[in-house]
């Protein structure tokens, strides 16, 4: 299974010795700079499991690889009348969800408003 990729820093007999949770040298791609990483991940990385992983020394010089954006919508709060992005998953809500909220605060005053006429209707009867 031995697949090294050019910025690995160790050799074949090195990581055949090295338990899952011991760590390997490897030198970034972005700045260059040696780091060590899990016998785990790089495992995962040369089967193929995990094929961007154990490339870079932090977040910050994997970051400019990221090109996952994750899309966004525009809905309207039901309380404010403000527009506001959220997720697609978030916008269809759940459970025939039928309000969305820009913040907790306007959640709060729609959610207490609406217990206020649920009382004042059951004080009437």
């Amino acid at each position: 299974m031995w697949n090294p990729r050019s910025n690995f820093q160790f050799t074949e007999e090195e990581y055949n010795l090295a338990k899952s949770r011991d760590k390997l040298p490897i030198k970034c791609i972005v700045c260059g700079r040696v780091s060590l990483v899990r016998k785990a991940k790089i495992t995962a990385v040369m089967s193929g499991k995990l094929p961007e992983s154990a490339q870079y020394c932090s977040r910050k010089c994997a970051a400019p690889a990221n090109t996952y954006k994750k899309e966004r919508i525009v809905v309207t709060c039901s309380y404010c009348g403000r527009k506001f992005s959220t997720f697609p998953c978030r916008a269809r809500g759940r459970r025939r969800q039928k309000h969305w909220f820009c913040c907790n605060d306007c959640r709060l005053q729609a959610s207490r408003e609406l217990i206020q006429e649920y009382n004042d209707s059951r004080s009437t009867k």
